[in-house]
């Protein structure tokens, strides 16, 4: 019933409503937004807004003259007002901007001339100052950027010269440099790229998703690179056929750790966290990666486990995990959520198991849903 009532206190059309948790963010057509509290119904009204961005505790919006205000959480410096007080009233961060991203507690915007800057949390060098601290106010790290990709972790950018660069979370290879973070290295969440590095040339497009990124270039060729649990990479792999105690010791293992080419003549490109879908420049849709519901659409659907009851007679649960065929999909998502230690310790528990111990765990995680 609150809703109704707050739509009474708009006079012209809404064009589009963004929502985050207890704050409504409404543009108007006549060139106003308003930041509606759910709690208390308190409005805040901007006029001569142009762009509006927000993500879980933080707002951004840039004005017609290129003013970027912020505001809410900024418990990493998100804000970029050189504090990390929360912000209460939207407060002039930078000028001249012309987009604005607001990711997990960071900030990312692009000014007229091509400069991009970043601040806030930067726990995977996402900021691309070449540190992991957090960056309290707008930083620049990268000049002549005509397009920007950002997630949780990542950014990726393409600059005037069609040079595509990419900076953070490197825990499956994303950043395409062929190194990825180690054991040790996530252990104490090293291991990733903290300045923004060249990848490919040449690129017109890039998409990215949590752990994965996607290139097309002038050509049309498509190349991907980064996670490949479900093979949303396309190059003919999974990176779930290892065995399980490389799985154990390190998940990241057959993942793409440099750009692959995959198709040809390809115009969009469109990612999810498990999958990718492709448009060809005649129409052709291609997909491929996760098919648990048959998502993919090829009139298949992936077994939710994988079935193999040929197995060793070594006296050890060892031999279940060096077996990639007693391994369910099941325990290979529970693996992957884990962190390193806790992986570890469960791996250490399946390796001291006599065999029929062992055996009967496997038949308890295929029961699993």
């Amino acid at each position: 019933m609150k809703k109704r009532t707050m739509l009474k206190h708009f006079a012209g059309i809404v064009l589009s409503v963004t929502m985050v948790l207890n704050t409504n963010v409404f543009v108007m057509n006549a060139g106003e937004v308003k930041a509606l509290n759910m709690d208390n119904g308190s409005d805040i009204t901007y006029n001569n807004e142009t762009i509006v961005d927000n993500c879980n505790f933080h707002n951004a919006v840039i004005l017609s003259n290129g003013d970027l205000y912020c505001w809410g959480n900024n418990s990493y410096g998100q804000i970029g007002n050189g504090t990390t007080e929360n912000q209460l009233t939207p407060i002039k961060v930078l000028s001249d901007v012309a987009s604005v991203w607001v990711e997990n507690n960071y900030t990312v915007a692009l000014t007229t001339t091509g400069d991009l800057y970043c601040w806030g949390n930067n726990s995977y060098g996402q900021i691309g100052n070449g540190t992991t601290e957090n960056q309290l106010t707008p930083i620049k790290v990268l000049s002549d950027v005509v397009s920007v990709k950002t997630n949780e972790y990542n950014i990726s950018a393409i600059i005037t010269t069609g040079d595509l660069y990419c900076w953070g979370n490197n825990s499956y290879g994303q950043i395409g440099t062929g190194s990825i973070a180690s054991e040790d290295e996530l252990l104490e969440n090293q291991g990733h790229q903290l300045t923004p590095v060249k990848v490919l040339s040449d690129v017109v497009f890039v998409e990215m998703s949590k752990y994965n990124i996607s290139a097309i270039t002038t050509t049309g060729d498509l190349y991907c690179w980064g996670n490949n649990s479900y093979g949303q990479i396309g190059n003919g792999s999974i990176a779930s056929e290892v065995t399980g105690e490389e799985l154990l010791e390190n998940g990241n293992t057959k993942h793409q750790l440099i750009p692959v080419k995959v198709l040809s003549d390809v115009a969009f490109v469109e990612m999810s966290e498990y999958n990718t879908s492709a448009i060809t420049t005649i129409g052709d849709l291609y997909c491929w990666g996760n098919n648990s519901y048959g998502q993919i659409g090829n009139g298949t659907i992936a077994s939710e486990v994988i079935e193999d009851e040929t197995i060793g007679t070594e006296e050890s649960g060892e031999a279940i995990l060096e077996d990639k065929t007693l391994i369910t999909k099941e325990m290979v998502r529970i693996f992957r959520k884990m962190k390193y230690r806790q992986a570890k310790k469960i791996a250490r528990i399946f390796w001291k198991m006599k065999y029929r111990q062992a055996k009967e765990m496997e038949r308890t995680f295929r029961k699993m849903k």
